[in-house]
């Protein structure tokens, strides 16, 4: 009992940490001064904290009601956290069309269903 009290402090104190990591790295940092792996970091962050939060929230709410598996529960919350990134990614590189934004929604659903096919990850 002690041991779960102790996990579930612990998933906390990591999305709080994501959560705060973002904000501090994006107000100390000068992107003028940075190398160019260092530019990647806050897009990461952001898929790490959607990523976490929506295995989280689904994990906790849906999964106990309709016994989701853990293999849809990673895909689900890859897949919601991959969409904002894309978005944001093509943002940055001046690629934010309409044709583009259904080109990458098309490419992520079929990604989607490619995983929730094969279901390689077998819980």
């Amino acid at each position: 009992m002690a041991n779960l009290k102790a996990n579930r402090y612990t998933k906390r104190f990591l999305l709080v940490g994501l959560y705060l990591s973002l904000p501090i790295i994006l107000l100390f940092t000068n992107p003028q001064n940075l190398p160019l792996p260092l530019l990647i970091l806050p897009i990461l962050i952001v898929f790490a904290i959607i990523y976490t939060t929506v295995y989280l929230i689904v994990g906790r709410k849906v999964s106990a009601a309709k016994h989701l598996s853990k293999t849809r529960l990673i895909i689900i919350s890859g897949v919601s956290a991959l969409m904002p990134v894309i978005l944001i990614v093509l943002a940055s590189i001046k690629q934010f069309t309409f044709r583009d934004i259904l080109l990458a929604v098309a490419l992520i659903v079929c990604i989607a269903w490619y995983l929730l096919k094969i279901d390689f990850l077998k819980s």
